[in-house]
């Protein structure tokens, strides 16, 4: 199988996966998918100026067209015999696959990046989950009476709190409305402060 001219937009090239569980992919022989079949390809050893074909396959096209995706794409058109002009094609050789390992190495950067990304979705649904799991704990905290100091407002809480509610968020609420919200920052006694942005107890 030889090089010729350019234009060549319906072959795919990827490295050969070998059959069975194991996927091995054999070291220096690629696939070559067209319309209608796999080919599976090696670079001649001696001269290096074409491809060898060690095996085909027929395929339906539309196989054909998902093995196609993702694939490098020459710009080159293939055809089978021999190349008449040997350094040229040889040099077309050593150019393709150099733009297919520059194909490779960008797919791989691909897969890393998607495979953080979804590390990151992955740890965000945890911690989205573990916050709600925390919200959950929290039980209400009754009131007797509240005192205000600038940007503060203190609570006589009806039960002592225990102290595990210090840095929770906690707001004051009225069915839908919502009066003030904050963390806490202390507890002390059965009193609790709320401050601007802050719940706590003193």
């Amino acid at each position: 199988m030889g090089f010729y001219t350019p234009e060549n937009s319906h072959l795919s090239w990827s490295s050969f996966r070998g059959a069975g569980h194991d996927n091995t992919r054999p070291e220096g022989q690629y696939s070559i998918y067209g319309g209608e079949f796999e080919y599976q390809i090696v670079i001649d050893k001696v001269k290096g100026t074409h491809l060898v074909i060690l095996h085909v396959w027929h395929l339906s096209p539309t196989l054909a067209e998902r093995r196609r995706e993702g694939g490098y794409v020459p710009n080159y058109d293939l055809r089978f015999g021999l190349p008449t002009e040997l350094l040229k094609s040889k040099q077309n050789v050593l150019h393709l696959c150099e733009e297919f390992e520059k194909h490779q190495d960008e797919l791989r950067a691909k897969e890393l990046a998607d495979r953080e990304q979804e590390l990151f979705r992955v740890w965000d649904k945890v911690l989205r989950a573990k916050e709600d799991l925390e919200r959950g704990k929290e039980q209400p905290l009754g009131y007797t009476g509240v005192e205000v100091h600038g940007n503060r407002a203190v609570f006589t809480l009806a039960v002592a709190a225990d102290e595990d509610v210090v840095g929770q968020p906690r707001q004051v609420r009225s069915r839908d409305a919502v009066y003030l919200a904050g963390d806490v920052d202390e507890v002390a006694g059965k009193s609790d402060t709320v401050s601007s942005g802050s719940v706590c107890g003193c």
